[in-house]
């Protein structure tokens, strides 16, 4: 079994851009009161008004919505 694949449901949450980091693909997001990083892999599609947008034009205090799952190598 791939130890990069996901483990558990697809989860999803809203919340404001904090900060966006391209090289190291983070983001973290203030989600009800409380700063969450995400790891954002190379081939996660990221949109903004309905187009594919490479991660670098996101913007701290955008809205944002993610779907994310847990993963083996990414606790």
């Amino acid at each position: 079994m791939d130890s990069a694949s996901p483990k558990g449901p697809e989860l999803e949450a809203e919340g404001i851009i904090q900060t966006v980091d391209p090289i190291g693909r983070e983001l973290t997001l203030m989600i009800d009161g409380t700063s969450v990083a995400f790891y954002v892999p190379l081939d996660c599609p990221i949109t903004l008004n309905d187009e594919r947008v490479k991660m670098r034009l996101l913007q701290p205090m955008d809205r944002a919505s993610v779907r994310y799952c847990h993963r083996s190598d990414h606790p």
